[in-house]
């Protein structure tokens, strides 16, 4: 039956067809508007529990819960719907604004500004006061740079208190433009984000609260924004796709700005306010008529170029990071000519401001409108910013045009710079310096001073190498990235592992900076190579460190707090899979939107709960080569491998670069090898190594480019192998030396390890083992809803997109061969009065594993499949299947409420409790594969069991042959059963395998993990 109604607003303050109506309930959340008369209709809705929510101008003015079929009571409720008024709420207390008008006068955009503001505001209002918004929204952009954890705290209680009480309590004026006021908000809490790295969480942002932009200029920058930060992590393709929208938007001719009536909205005089507030609205009616109505007409102007301009800003910059020149060229010329165009309206729109500046208005803030005129004039002329102008017209051999677009002292030192022409190129950076320290004590422009200086930090450094002046450049990196590891050292623990990843992301682009300097230094002093090898000992790996010493405190967490969040965390995840599971049947809006939400959700709790738990110790600590020199012994050796994006210092694309240093007990120096660069080395040279393998062709080339000189540089060491990019990709023992005839692991020991600091931990001895859960030969069209699948404590509600797809199907072959390796396993387990649970056919569920706790041997023999999307978080990439995923019965969103899918994630895999654990075999295909980050591996299954406590973990790197690895894993278990170690074991498997497979495609998939 249908639910409809009608919307009343007797005051005519706003337009009806702007509502949103809301109605939740069986049938999952629905949304509309009302028509020209107020009416509305929601069809089809089936007996059940209601509840109808009017919005207007971002307010929520309505809100009714009733069971359908409806009383007449109910119905007579909703056929005639009254809004409630939104005119501004007038402050009935007393207050004294004098110390916070004081201080907004005197705006200055430092951190100990801002918590004065806070404290007085604290003091004087509550979040229901336009002030108390308006201080935090201020202290959010003014600690932005130098306190991201208090600058997220600060825009999240600007944006709390105004969705809770927006129209707030103000002192004479309507507040208007909800909608751009959450827009904003949003962005500068994205921009927070963006500022120190965190572009992953600044762009989900903006993708979740997409819908609060939907007026033509607001839907403009929020596209241009988005645009931007796209740019900035390095994804101009999708930059580019993002901002197409605008150009629509510019050509359809609609009008950017608001409607006129809203300014006298906001200076309209009520006869029936008090006379003070009828004196003070005509007062600002007056200044608005002597300053801004002369210039209203030219609003839409003004929009319309500042649209134009960041549209086009996005596009040139989008492919200037591509290094497509030509194609940057055309919109950088554009936006020149738009930046002119620009600065000339805003320029004229201050100058009459200042003439028409009412009298009564503070001289504090007259002054401020001077100084912002002078200070843009000045930026305007000298401190034009074409950097990107100059370095394109000059890679396309146009050095006259180059030197004409070179107008601010940045743009000349570029051009000399490209030029050769150092010493002219250092002479424009010193005086850019000189005529930034005008304003760089300013209250008000310090912070505008310090961003131009450090836009142009990082091309003066490439100045001082490309000159040959290392000492210099080496002080300067040294010192922009000592900030950067004060910021990892300050916030590192609290955020979540996604967030982690992103400022590593930013941090390696200042680290490979000064690995490019240094070996460019080493030309002069060869002791520089190895400041490289020191920094990635310190740096490599920190996201796992960090990462398992809070997993390990989890296990033992008393705090109630912690665990609540926890449950709520785990619930917020659990749904953020079942929405990936859905999506790979179904890409919908609904399923896209609730998985960036909770990306966003889950980490703000995470970072909530990491606050919580600390851990009290430095990120970065002082080890050195020669640390790990001292515990090798004489027949040891570390490889340390370091892939290094290698600058040449001339604004040409760094190209990825691969370094082995060789660290051997007992020796002088380490060595530092060149191992090769570029695509050839990295890309070509992989997919050749991978086709080699699955085709079971002889490879005698891969071993010459990856390993010959690692190989006479350790000589017959024992290596231990701490890889980096593409070395995560390939199994060095299946590497077979074209002179001896042999594979790598028939003439070296080798152990793989995650970073060279694993070296200095003290080693843990292996417990006994006294059980084993053997998982396999899973019934994948089993049907995945009966009790042997069904969840325990699961609460979350996953019918907020039910609309969105009807459900997951799959088909997965059967592997009988895995029942034949788990009855060898469990033999060999028995003869050793080992205590072993066998999961097969339909009892090889998800339900099962998650029930499993510390079994000292978990093996699980079945399918892994990888997903490469970008958009899928890490740890939802990896999965195992489990019993049941096949099943051709529809799974919706509202199964996952009682039900497995039989995905095994390596999220979920992370919540397993698995400290105790000490060997987990995953007899799958591709499951050491995952994302690979540089200095931090790979995030994927075999890290996921790492992260759950086991102690070594093996995995494959491509898909497996059923009947060669049965007999690898009896070879193994064999070993390992028979007293042997891990490490042992994996060697001795492969050699017994190898006898019977020749080829390194059935016996060198495997490659194992191990924490210690």
């Amino acid at each position: 039956m249908p639910i409809s109604g009608s919307v009343i607003d007797a005051d005519n303050y706003n337009a009806l067809s702007d509502a949103v109506i809301t109605l939740t309930g069986p049938g999952g959340v629905r949304t509309t508007s009302p028509g020209a008369a107020g009416t509305f209709e929601f069809k089809r809705c089936p007996e059940g529990d209601y509840t109808i929510k009017v919005e207007l101008d971002g307010y929520k003015t309505y809100e009714k819960a009733f069971r359908s079929p409806m009383s007449t009571q109910d119905i007579i409720d909703i056929v005639s719907i009254r809004l409630k008024n939104l005119k501004s709420r007038k402050r009935t207390r007393t207050v004294d604004y004098t110390r916070y008008d004081e201080l907004m006068r005197s705006l200055s955009y430092s951190p100990a500004h801002a918590k004065l503001l806070l404290e007085e505001v604290n003091k004087t209002f509550t979040p229901e006061d336009e002030e108390y918004y308006a201080a935090y929204k201020y202290a959010g952009a003014a600690l932005a740079k130098s306190d991201l954890i208090g600058s997220i705290s600060c825009f999240e209680t600007a944006i709390e208190a105004r969705r809770r009480y927006f129209p707030f309590v103000t002192r004479f004026f309507y507040q208007l433009y909800p909608e751009k006021t959450a827009n904003m908000d949003i962005t500068n809490l994205a921009t927070s984000y963006a500022q120190h790295g965190l572009l992953n969480s600044a762009i989900r942002l903006l993708e979740v609260n997409k819908d609060m932009a939907r007026d033509p200029m607001s839907r403009a920058t929020y596209l241009c924004s988005l645009g931007t930060f796209y740019n900035l992590n390095d994804e101009p393709e999708k930059a580019i796709e993002a901002v197409m929208p605008v150009a629509e938007i510019l050509k359809s001719g609609q009008k950017l700005t608001e409607n006129d009536s809203a300014w006298h909205k906001i200076y309209k005089v009520d006869k029936d306010d008090p006379k003070w507030l009828q004196k003070q609205q005509s007062k600002q009616k007056e200044a608005f008529e002597k300053t801004l109505k002369p210039i209203e007409s030219n609003t839409e102007n003004i929009m319309k170029v500042l649209a134009e301009w960041q549209y086009v800003y996005v596009l040139a910059t989008a492919y200037f990071r591509q290094y497509d020149f030509e194609k940057a060229l055309p919109y950088l010329v554009e936006y020149q000519n738009l930046n002119k165009e620009k600065d000339k309206l805003l320029g004229n729109t201050l100058k009459h401001t200042i003439a028409k500046t009412p009298v009564y208005l503070p001289d504090s803030v007259k002054q401020l409108i001077k100084e912002s005129e002078e200070f843009r004039s000045l930026v305007e002329s000298e401190f034009s910013e074409s950097s990107a102008y100059v370095i394109s017209l000059m890679k396309l051999g146009r050095k006259n045009e180059a030197l004409q677009a070179s107008i601010g002292f940045h743009d000349k030192a570029i051009y000399y710079h490209l030029n050769k022409e150092f010493g002219m190129s250092q002479q424009s950076y010193a005086d850019l310096s000189d005529k930034l320290r005008t304003f760089s004590e300013s209250k008000h422009f310090g912070k505008a001073v310090v961003n131009l200086e450090q836009r142009q930090n990082d091309d003066y450094v490439k100045l001082l190498c490309a000159s040959g002046k290392f000492k210099e450049a080496n002080e300067k990196i040294l010192g922009d990235l000592r900030s950067k590891e004060q910021d990892l050292e300050r916030y590192f623990i609290s955020f979540s592992e996604g967030q982690r990843k992103e400022f590593m992301k930013d941090f390696n682009k200042s680290l490979h900076l000064y690995y490019s300097m240094l070996l460019s230094f080493a030309d002069q002093d060869q002791a520089r190579v190895l400041e490289v090898l020191n920094k990635s000992l310190q740096t490599k790996g920190l996201i796992l460190d960090i990462t398992r010493s809070q997993t390990s405190i989890l296990q033992s967490v008393t705090d109630t707090l912690v665990i609540a969040q926890l449950a709520r965390l785990k619930d917020y995840r659990d749904k953020q899979a079942a929405f990936t599971q859905q999506i790979q049947q179904a890409m919908t809006p609904a399923l896209t939107d609730s998985i960036n939400r909770y990306a966003v959700i889950t980490d703000e709790l995470q970072r909530k709960v990491n606050e919580k738990l600390g851990i009290a110790t430095t990120l970065i600590q002082p080890v050195s080569w020669q640390k790990i020199q001292a515990v090798l012994k004489t027949n040891e050796a570390l490889v340390e491998i370091v892939r290094i994006e290698r600058e040449n210092f001339m604004f040409d694309k760094p190209v990825p670069q691969y370094w082995a240093f060789v660290i051997k007990g007992g020796t002088s120096s380490p060595a530092a090898l060149y191992l090769g660069e570029g695509d050839d080395f990295e890309l070509r040279s992989l997919k050749r190594y991978q086709n080699l393998i699955r085709s079971q062709s002889d490879d005698n080339d891969s071993y010459n480019v990856y390993w010959k000189q690692i190989s006479d540089a350790v000589g017959k060491s024992r290596v231990y192998l701490s890889s980096d990019g593409v070395y995560n990709m390939i199994n060095p023992l299946t590497l077979r030396n074209p002179t001896t005839g042999k594979f790598l692991f028939e003439e070296t020991d080798l152990v793989r390890i995650s970073t060279g600091r694993d070296l200095l931990k003290k080693k843990l001895a292996a417990l006994p083992i006294t059980s084993v859960a053997l998982l396999g030969n899973p019934d994948f069209l089993m049907n995945r809803k009966n009790s042997v699948n069904k969840i325990e404590l699961k609460s979350f509600d996953l019918e907020e997109v039910a609309s969105a797809g009807s459900g997951t199907r799959a088909g997965f072959s059967a592997l009988p061969g895995t029942k034949q390796e788990v009855d060898v396993i469990a033999q060999l387990a028995g003869n050793k009065k080992v205590n072993i649970q066998r999961l097969e056919g339909p009892e090889a569920t998800e339900a099962k594993v998650k029930q499993l706790k510390n079994p000292g041997v978990l093996h699980i023999a079945t399918h892994g499949t990888f997903d490469n999307r970008k958009m899928v978080d890490s740890y939802l990439q990896s999965k195992l299947i489990l019993a049941g995923a096949g099943d051709q019965d529809f799974f919706t969103l509202a199964d996952y409420k009682q039900y497995e899918d039989g995905f095994l994630t390596a999220y979920e895999v992370t919540q397993l409790q698995l400290p105790k654990t000490q060997l987990v075999v995953l007899s799958a295909c591709d499951t050491g594969l995952g994302e690979v980050q540089a200095g931090e591996g790979v995030f994927g299954l075999q890290r996921a069991f790492q992260l759950a406590g086991a102690k070594s973990v093996l995995g494959s790197l491509w898909k497996i042959s059923d009947e060669a690895t049965v007999n690898y894993m009896e070879s193994f278990y064999n070993s390992y059963f028979g007293g042997a170690t891990v490490q042992q074991a994996y060697n001795f498997a492969m050699t017994k395998t190898k006898a019977m497979f020749p080829h390194p495609y059935f016996w060198g998939a495997f490659v194992l993990n191990s924490e210690n």
